[in-house]
C-alpha cells in the first residue's frame, strides 16, 4: 500500500501523461520527416498570393472550399509542379 492507500502503482499525473503524448507526437515528426527525406523529399515554407490561389482554383487543381487549407494548398502546388517534368521547366536568363 503506498501513502494514498492504494495498493499497486503510484497515481500517474497529467504533466507525466501530457510530456509522454509530446514525445510521441515530436517521435511521429521526426519518422515522417525521415521517410519524406529517403523518398528524396523536403519540407519547406512557402508564400503564396491570393491571386495564385484562385488561379490554382481556376486551373481545377484545388477545390475552392479548401482555398484556406494549407495542407490542400501544398497538395494542389504538388499537382502543379507534377504537371510540367523538371526538363521543361525555364532556365534562368542569361545575366
Amino acid at each position: 500500500m503506498n501513502d494514498h492507500g492504494e495498493l499497486g502503482h503510484e497515481p500517474v499525473s497529467k504533466s507525466k501523461i501530457k510530456c509522454d503524448v509530446q514525445r510521441s507526437e515530436a517521435a511521429e515528426r521526426m519518422r515522417l520527416t525521415r521517410q519524406r527525406r529517403r523518398a528524396g523529399m523536403r519540407v519547406i515554407p512557402f508564400v503564396i498570393r491570393d491571386e495564385e490561389i484562385t488561379v490554382l482554383v481556376a486551373r481545377g487543381l484545388l477545390d475552392p472550399i479548401a482555398r484556406n487549407d494549407r495542407s490542400a494548398v501544398a497538395r494542389a502546388l504538388g499537382k502543379l509542379l507534377d504537371t510540367v517534368p523538371p526538363e521543361r521547366w525555364p532556365l534562368p536568363a542569361a545575366r
